[in-house]
């Protein structure tokens, strides 16, 4: 995985480092490349305050996401930017802000975020302790942030959620109502990602569906996320998986 990393980390280096030579081409998002990027962006935000504040689910908002084609010396890559502002509250429900600026790239092999930049979660002149600052004895017992977790109704998401895990993957669980067409009628949405891959797995209650999902979503065409490196595959009859390798 090492070495992979540090393949990608030169190729991206050599690809940036041409592209005053080369020229980039800005591009108009299609909207399935606009979730994808979306979903990354949320994703190295999250993992962001994570490791510096812990476990606290951020509120996201993302205010722009540009990208440019780049026609790099071993293949072409798309790289994207987006920007925008988060919070999050503290275990005693205090509500901390801050904004953040995420570069990622999108080729044949795959999909990921390169660079994730945060400001320090701040509220009036107030700064959130990052997590190695915080001791035990300064956590309340009974308190607890007032936010909303989404969770997973269905056996069959459950059972998928927990394999992955178990495989030592990170889950957070979606909102498909609140994503760009409803992920075409999908009834429960998960990530689970780690350092080398991504996986978006949706639920919807037919193979029929689910066919359609796949097609209107990761269909050939050029204004499909397959372009951009997602693999699928329907397992469990109605459940759509997309898997990206950055």
């Amino acid at each position: 995985m090492r070495n992979k990393t540090a393949y990608l980390i030169l190729v991206l280096a050599i690809i940036l480092s041409v592209a005053g030579c080369a020229g980039g081409n800005k591009l108009d998002l299609t909207p399935e490349q606009r979730n994808l990027y979306s979903d990354l962006t949320k994703m190295a935000v999250y993992e962001k305050i994570y490791v510096g504040y812990g476990p606290l689910e951020p509120g996201i908002t993302i205010d722009d996401i540009t990208a440019e084609k780049i026609d790099g010396p071993v293949y072409p890559t798309i790289i994207f930017d987006s920007k925008g502002s988060y919070t999050i509250k503290d275990e005693s429900g205090v509500l901390y802000s801050g904004s953040f600026k995420v570069r990622g790239h999108s080729e044949g092999h795959g999909s990921g975020w390169d660079s994730c930049e945060i400001t320090e979660p701040k509220n009036g002149f107030s700064t959130l302790p990052e997590r190695s600052m915080v001791s035990e004895q300064d956590i309340p017992e009974s308190t607890t942030a007032e936010t909303t977790v989404l969770t997973l109704d269905s056996d069959v998401m459950i059972r998928l959620s927990k394999k992955y895990e178990n495989d030592g993957y990170t889950v957070r669980v979606l909102d498909p109502a609140e994503e760009f067409e409803g992920c075409y009628g999908a009834i429960e949405h998960f990530m689970a990602y780690d350092e080398g891959e991504m996986f978006d797995v949706y639920l919807y209650d037919s193979r029929e569906a689910a066919e359609n999902a796949e097609f209107m979503m990761f269909g050939d065409g050029s204004d499909r996320v397959k372009g951009v490196g997602a693999t699928t595959k329907i397992v469990e009859d109605s459940v759509l998986v997309a898997s990206y390798r950055k």
